[in-house]
């Protein structure tokens, strides 16, 4: 969260120097090569959390224009395990990449899958998993990052609206 808290602190004026953004995105996007092979003896949950985790750091590098385009494919292959926020940040993640793409379009139609609408609110439906408990996470949780990257990936959708009032 730190780059993607440096850049918004950046936008909104204030001085944030480029070498501290810099070496933001270097530690990231090392970690990124060392996040596919989780130690073998970390508990199950692990990997949810570690490819949760991955799916945050693309999704703040390719703000930047950064591609990881090898990464992402990984991590779109395990589409399965990932938590639903996760998966919406990818989806953001794809259609930097391109906006036509089918993973773009398969990682809308899940998070559009997991949508429990009421006339006047929209939700989505998140697996309590291990990993999330452990993020400290929450369904509203789930609804803002979704609501980013809706906002991003599918801007005219008729549910950003209602994901609002929902929040």
């Amino acid at each position: 969260y730190v780059l993607f808290v440096l850049k918004r602190a950046r936008e909104a004026g204030l001085e944030v120097p480029e070498e501290t953004l810099k070496r933001a995105r270097s530690f990231l996007s090392s970690w990124l090569q060392t996040s596919r092979s989780p130690p073998a003896d970390q508990p199950p949950w692990w990997r949810t959390y570690l490819l949760d985790t991955a799916a945050l750091v693309l999704f703040v590098l390719t703000e930047d224009q950064e591609r990881h385009d090898e990464q992402a494919r990984w991590l779109y292959q395990n589409f399965g395990e990932r938590d639903l926020f996760a998966k919406a940040m990818l989806a953001a993640v794809f259609h930097r990449m391109d906006p036509a793409g089918s993973e773009r379009r398969a990682l809308l139609q899940e998070l559009y899958n997991r949508v429990v609408q009421t006339p006047a609110a929209v939700r989505f439906v998140e697996d309590q998993s291990e990993a999330l408990r452990l993020l400290m996470h929450s369904s509203s949780r789930t609804d803002a990052i979704a609501l980013l990257c809706l906002l991003q990936g599918d801007p005219k959708s008729e549910l950003l609206p209602k994901i609002v009032r929902g929040l």
